[in-house]
């Protein structure tokens, strides 16, 4: 692209330069009528170059232009990104326990993928604490289910 503007850019120039030091005379017109066709060659040169690429193809103008990329993803960042996402979430989720419901704990998500994607989705959220009521348990398993649609299984904790 650059070299095409530098072109029409030159050629408009040097015709400028030509035109002003030419003498009056016959050979005039005929010297800005040679730098008006260059001008205009040089402003249709991408016209030329598209039409030289289809005639190489075998008559196909388009494939070069709209030609279709492959995009390949990488497995072992998305794999890093979806762990960092599940370290996260159960980091919120404790904060979450110990704010709401003053629980000191530790949760681990069971995840699944959907659809052999990279979206995850959480099946079941274990929580591992030492001592807590059932009825606490009753009331946190309420909660996140109607919240999240997830259930909630609490272990003791070592």
């Amino acid at each position: 692209m650059t070299n095409y503007l530098l072109s029409v850019v030159g050629i408009v120039l040097i015709s400028t330069v030509l035109t002003n030091i030419l003498p009056l005379g016959k050979t005039t017109s005929l010297i800005k009528n040679i730098l008006r066709l260059c001008a205009y060659l040089a402003v249709l040169s991408p016209i030329f170059e598209f039409a030289n690429n289809g005639l190489n193809n075998g008559g196909n103008f388009f494939e070069n232009y709209f030609s279709e990329t492959v995009i390949n993803t990488d497995e072992s960042y998305i794999e890093y990104c979806s762990s960092k996402s599940i370290n996260e979430t159960e980091r919120l989720i404790e904060n979450r326990l110990k704010e709401e419901y003053s629980i000191d704990s530790t949760v681990t998500l069971v995840v699944e993928k959907v659809n052999e994607s990279a979206d995850l989705k959480i099946e079941k959220i274990i929580v591992e604490i030492n001592d807590i009521s059932s009825e606490k348990q009753e009331e946190i398993k309420m909660d996140f289910k109607k919240e999240f649609s997830v259930d909630i299984e609490f272990t003791k904790g070592g």
